[in-house]
Parts: C-alpha cells; sequence; structure tokens
C-alpha cells in the first residue's frame, strides 16, 4: 500500500483495480519479544504510519475496477485490460488530468 501511494505521488502512477482492504494510516514494523514465563513469542507493530490526510477506509483507486465473477471465469482481468489499452491508446495519464503537450484543434 505504501508503495502504491509513493508511486502515485512521486511518479504520476495511474492505480487501476478495487480499493485496498486496509486503511493506509496504520502501524507497522513489526517487532518481537518473548514472555518471560510462557517463552511465548508475542509480535507487535511499532512505528504509526501517516501517510494521507484524514483516516480513509482505504487506498481508492483512480480508475475503480473490481474483479468480477463473470471475468474469473472467463480468465480475464479487466484492470490490466484497461491499462494496456492506455498505454496502447497513448491515453496514459491520470484520469483528469491535462495532457502535457495538448495538441491544438483535435
Amino acid at each position: 500500500m505504501m508503495n502504491a501511494l509513493q508511486l502515485r505521488e512521486q511518479m504520476q502512477a495511474i492505480l487501476v483495480g478495487e480499493p485496498t482492504g486496509a486503511r493506509p494510516n496504520s502501524y507497522s514494523e513489526a517487532a518481537s519479544f518473548t514472555l518471560p514465563n510462557s517463552h511465548f513469542q508475542v509480535q507487535y507493530s511499532r512505528l504509526y504510519y501517516h501517510l494521507v490526510p484524514g483516516n480513509p477506509d482505504g487506498v481508492i483507486p483512480d480508475k475503480v475496477l473490481p474483479p468480477t465473477w463473470s471475468d474469473y471465469q472467463a480468465g480475464t482481468d479487466a484492470a490490466l485490460e484497461w491499462a494496456i489499452h492506455q498505454i496502447r491508446s497513448g491515453e496514459n495519464r491520470r484520469p483528469g488530468q491535462r495532457p502535457e503537450n495538448p495538441v491544438v484543434g483535435k
């Protein structure tokens, strides 16, 4: 999730697919210790990452294309097909983003 947010912000990547299943602002960086009497090993997260403003339920892609049962049965991937189409058509920019060098008169 952190990589997706960094790619979106730093490289203007277009995220395609379905929303993430976890909040982007959360604890991470696991550490562990052993309890002295039971000798059970305990793992815990030790750092809080505040990656986006507010507290959204997940990272919403720029183009939401959740998988469907019919796509699964047909062996297709709508998100991948959309991305390939964008690349082949030259429309590989963020939705709503103006082209860097717009062609005048088209």
